[in-house]
């Protein structure tokens, strides 16, 4: 098991961790990660996806969207925004969240870990640049077999509660509104990003 200790401005190998098991992986990895913004893993995980092996990518839906009152903002990172752009039906690369197509309420999902057949990345760590480069933070690596089996177990019942996440010419398709709870009347071109049910008018940032 190694642990890696994240202090500001303190050099640490943990985005190398991270960009290592991306990169080396042949079969399936398992990502879960309540925020993403690092422009290094993007490309990774882009580059990864090129090559043909299979990721499946669990976001935190309040990382997409966050309701404030009757109105909300699309807070989507650049960084999210190309990783998302790069999933496609027919690629290996899969994404899904949480509360975005259903009627229903908010979730959040606040893992920070990624899982393959043969080792597990955890932590306190997002994959922000902040908390790779600012923060305090931790990050373990492990090849414990029985660490491994409970982290896809957590990861799959996950995956298996969560709905798919496309877009449609840049646009996350599918965004529930926060006023009437519902995401079939959520307009983000014939109208403008607007809830033709409600009203209720999106700000973009």
């Amino acid at each position: 098991m190694e642990i890696i200790f994240l202090r500001p401005g303190v050099e640490n190998e943990a985005l190398n961790e991270i960009i290592s098991v991306i990169n080396n992986t042949e079969r399936i990895i398992r990502v879960a990660v309540a925020y993403f913004t690092h422009p290094q893993i993007a490309t990774a995980l882009i580059n990864r996806n090129k090559q043909g092996r299979r990721t499946h990518f669990l976001l935190n839906t309040s990382d997409i969207i966050r309701p404030v009152g009757a109105s909300s903002e699309i807070v989507v990172s650049k960084e999210l925004m190309k990783v998302i752009n790069e999933a496609d039906y027919n690629t290996e690369l899969k994404i899904k969240s949480l509360g975005l197509r259903s009627r229903g309420r908010y979730q959040n999902m606040h893992h920070k870990f990624m899982v393959s057949d043969d080792v597990v990345i955890f932590g306190s760590v997002n994959w922000t640049t902040a908390a790779l480069h600012g923060n305090y933070e931790c990050l373990i690596k492990t090849s414990d077999i029985e660490l491994i089996e409970k982290f896809i177990e957590e990861f799959d019942e996950i995956w298996n509660h969560a709905q798919e996440l496309y877009t449609d010419k840049g646009q996350i398709r599918r965004i529930m509104c926060p006023v009437c709870e519902d995401s079939e009347g959520v307009d983000f071109e014939s109208y403008g990003p607007i809830c033709t049910y409600c009203g209720h008018k999106f700000n973009l940032v």
